[in-house]
């Protein structure tokens, strides 16, 4: 029953999942690193955003995968077998989640 849901809705819980995932280790990667890509992901740009909804940063997916906040994350990054185990318990509880909503 639930795979046919899943089927008739185009949801599938390992493309999430996977996307989520990837997102995570690659934010791990560019702040083990030390490149251009770094300096951009921690850049600010000089004025102030809109007033109306705010779009979704980097900074906003990861404390929300995480449970971290941003400066905790990044020194959680540092040690990557803490990293690689933040990231196996996010992708999980992803995967949980959209599963408990399906089973619904």
């Amino acid at each position: 029953m639930k795979a046919t849901v899943q089927r008739a809705i185009g949801l599938n819980n390992n493309q999430l999942t996977i996307v989520k995932e990837r997102k995570l280790h690659w934010y791990g990667y560019i702040y083990r690193s030390s490149g251009p890509a770094k300096t951009i992901l921690q850049g600010t740009v000089k004025g102030s955003r809109k007033r109306e909804r705010q779009k979704k940063r980097w900074e906003d997916n990861i404390r929300e995968w995480t449970g971290l906040d941003f400066a905790t994350s990044q020194r959680a990054v540092e040690d990557r077998t803490k990293w690689r185990e933040i990231v196996r318990t996010a992708a999980i509880e992803e995967l949980s989640a959209r599963n408990a909503i399906v089973a619904f």
